[in-house]
């Protein structure tokens, strides 16, 4: 009897009875992959409960239908989504609750106007619902500095009303994520408070729960931070810049990692800091990456992780299906002598979770800085894979639910794979949000810093997750806006009312035919833009206010024009840009709010025309553009996924065949792009016109036949003759989607 268990592949294939399962994984490039050796059987037998690597991802085909003669290409095309799991075929729609609805007229949006809404995402064909933290908390940042895991914030409403919101999310056949922050906490939770009377006074337990240190001697004998990173985050904690032709504003200012506590008398590290105000420090500091006033939760102890692990069982039980997580590569920091802090699994910056322990001092890059730029000592740290697959054994494995982590502090493709690939022995996560496309225009990372960006810089990063991750068992995300980010049309088009519909629904054709799961934040689908000014009113997010208060400081009154450049800054990336409330009517504050009540930030005007009520019932508006594609991607999976890399045996090639390949064609032409989605029966053409100039692209040179070729889609309502032997013909902003 053939044995089932699993084997431990490494190097090149060996020769003997498990020959073919070591040499496609070999082809795949996973060499330490632990595969079942009765892969055959499966495909002979169609035992379900028998798993390329994890009964849960991975679902063999239905072999009788699949080859009989009778099953249409139409029909195959269909069944092929069945293979998908719900959140690789789903279109999540990211909910800012404070921006959504308000239905007790404080100004501030409440989980009762989710409720209120359910049926607009069921309209648009919305599969997934996830909002914005509703945990207790100070709010000193969006929520994501958690006071209470299991509490409800009041200003959002009661537990009661979660539960509800549950209740009637699945009622209607949707699922609903919560955004949760695991790698620190508010300076209010308990667990911070008994931490730091622990570390002075008896012990209390939790001890070890944050980071901790001493510090260290300077010449004079006072006591500083024991090393010199700077906290990424914001504020003062880093330098800030903007860029013109003629003029640099360098706002320098940073701030350290650690901060003083005079409750535990050490410091107490925040790696990301939204207020760090370096001050004169005589004892032990405390580490923070995201705000003094959030400190970095220790993912080295095991108590930390254990206790994260009921609070998400807690969320689990009561029926949500999944979490998007904060920091996620920031969660392990390990601290250890051959690398500096780095941390691990924070789900929102969730490759923050690990860091290392020595707290080396970071190589100087900022000259005449005291604190130096350090994300690399603190993300992605040596043990972040090891607790995120434990945290996926301990908690996730036991649910249907999925997992999608916010990797802000940098990952690249190959480093995605690793977290997210179905062929890794012991998973992880399922999806991850990555930021290089939206990291074009600026410098260095530096968001303050702003630049040109050319069209092929983005084909490139495009194409190489769309290749990268598939190829190797991973999956995308596909996203152009959210809550931390400018409005995509404002970023990748322009605002210009011309122009604005026709650049929405290009950019909706060009995110809706990637492949990978769609993330639309709201107001994203009526096509809303930047506000496009500036008034102190109107920046009320922690971040620009720290910007911009450094920006005066540095510049005084004898630079005006540095100060118009911090403005324009402002303007083009302050994360208040899409938080603005949506525009639902015609209504004083666009329905938002009740008509006397003042909106946490001011409702932006966009037009009568651009509201939701206007946009519902127009076949033309860019809601029932949205609308339209959301449904045509459910029934091409073509559009939607990929084949999972090379596969030379028939044994497994029949699952993948009918998943659609990316092809980009003439990735150097600066204002066009053009590829291709193929799959075993379909094939189809995107072609997409970046310029507000009118266009045409020769298609011959890239092997396309359009001589049998129909016209699927389009962003204009009208379509011209538009095409001769050998070329395409593009308005301005014009989008065309061809099955060819």
């Amino acid at each position: 009897m053939t044995s089932t268990r699993p084997l431990e592949i490494s190097g090149k294939p060996s020769r003997g009875k498990d020959t073919t399962f070591r040499q496609i994984c070999y082809d795949f490039g996973f060499c330490n992959v632990r595969v079942p050796l009765r892969l055959v059987a499966w495909k002979r037998k169609r035992e379900r409960d028998v798993s390329f690597m994890s009964s849960s991802d991975f679902h063999p085909i239905n072999t009788d239908r699949a080859q009989s003669p009778s099953a249409s290409k139409e029909c195959e095309e269909s069944d092929s989504l069945d293979k998908l799991r719900w959140w690789q075929k789903a279109t999540i729609y990211q909910v800012l609750i404070q921006s959504f609805q308000d239905t007790d007229g404080d100004g501030k949006g409440d989980i009762r106007g989710i409720v209120n809404h359910l049926d607009y995402f069921v309209a648009l064909g919305i599969d997934v619902v996830w909002i914005s933290p509703i945990y207790e908390s100070p709010m000193r940042d969006m929520g994501y500095d958690i006071s209470d895991y299991r509490k409800v914030n009041p200003v959002f409403g009661t537990m009661q009303d979660m539960e509800l919101l549950i209740q009637e999310t699945h009622r209607r056949g949707l699922r609903l994520i919560l955004d949760i922050a695991l790698n620190h906490t508010a300076t209010e939770h308990e667990w911070f408070q008994t931490s730091r009377r622990a570390r002075k006074g008896p012990s209390l337990g939790k001890r070890d729960w944050y980071f901790w240190s001493e510090g260290k001697l300077d010449e004079f004998g006072n006591r500083i931070p024991p090393n010199n990173w700077e906290s990424t985050f914001t504020g003062t904690a880093r330098s800030f810049h903007a860029y013109s032709s003629s003029l640099k504003l360098t706002l320098s200012g940073a701030g350290s990692t650690w901060e003083w506590d005079e409750v535990a008398g050490e410091f107490c590290a925040y790696f990301v800091a939204l207020m760090s105000e370096y001050m004169g420090l005589t004892e032990d500091q405390d580490l923070h990456i995201f705000g003094k006033n959030q400190p970095d939760l220790n993912w080295d102890c095991e108590e930390v992780r254990k206790e994260l692990y009921k609070e998400l069982r807690f969320w689990l039980d009561k029926g949500v299906d999944g979490f998007r997580v904060s920091s996620c590569v920031c969660l392990a920091v390990v601290l250890m002598a051959d690398r500096p802090l780095v941390a691990l699994a924070k789900l929102d910056t969730m490759n923050l979770v690990s860091k290392t322990s020595s707290f080396p001092d970071a190589p100087i890059s900022k000259e005449g800085s005291i604190w130096q730029p350090a994300n690399y000592l603190f993300a992605n740290g040596p043990h972040i894979h090891e607790y995120l697959q434990e945290m996926h054994q301990e908690v996730f494995s036991h649910y249907d639910c999925m997992t999608l982590a916010e990797m802000s502090c940098g990952v690249s493709a190959p480093e995605a794979v690793r977290y997210t690939s179905r062929f890794n022995s012991r998973p992880e996560l399922n999806l991850v949000i990555q930021f290089q496309h939206v990291e074009l225009d600026c410098h260095d990372g530096d968001k303050w810093m702003l630049r040109e960006w050319e069209l092929p810089e983005l084909k490139r990063i495009i194409n190489e997750w769309q290749e990268t991750l598939v190829n190797n068992g991973g999956w995308n995300t596909v996203w152009m806006e959210n809550h931390d980010q400018p409005r995509g049309i404002s970023r990748f088009t322009t605002n210009s009312p011309r122009f604005r519909a026709l650049c929405a629904k290009l950019l909706a054709l060009w995110q809706f035919t990637l492949q990978g799961t769609n993330l639309i934040f709201q107001g994203q689908e009526l096509g809303m833009i930047n506000p496009g000014l500036f008034s102190e009113e109107m920046n009320q997010d922690i971040e620009t206010i720290q910007y911009w208060k450094a920006a005066c400081e540095e510049a005084g009154t004898e630079a005006p024009q540095k100060l118009e450049l911090a403005k324009k800054a402002i303007i083009q990336k302050g994360r208040d840009n899409t938080r603005i409330p949506i525009p639902w009517t015609e209504d004083p504050h666009g329905g938002f709010t009740d008509p006397t009540a003042k909106p946490w930030l001011p409702a932006f005007d966009h037009g009568g025309e651009w509201c939701h009520a206007s946009q519902r019932h127009s076949p033309e508006s860019v809601w029932s553009f949205y609308r339209s594609l959301i449904t045509m991607r459910k029934a091409n999976p073509t559009l939607a996924s990929t084949p999972f890399g090379r596969l030379p045996y028939s044994l497994i090639l029949t699952w993948f065949q009918y998943y659609g390949s990316y092809e980009c064609l003439d990735v150097e032409n600066p204002i066009i792009w053009a590829y291709k989605r193929k799959s075993k029966h379909k094939c189809y053409l995107v072609v997409l016109n970046f310029s507000g100039c009118a266009s045409s692209w020769n298609y011959v040179n890239h092997s396309v036949d359009l001589s049998t070729s129909r016209l699927l889609k389009s962003n204009h309502m009208t379509c011209e003759a538009s095409s001769t032997p050998d070329l395409i013909f593009l308005r301005p902003f014009e989008g065309r989607l061809y099955q060819l």
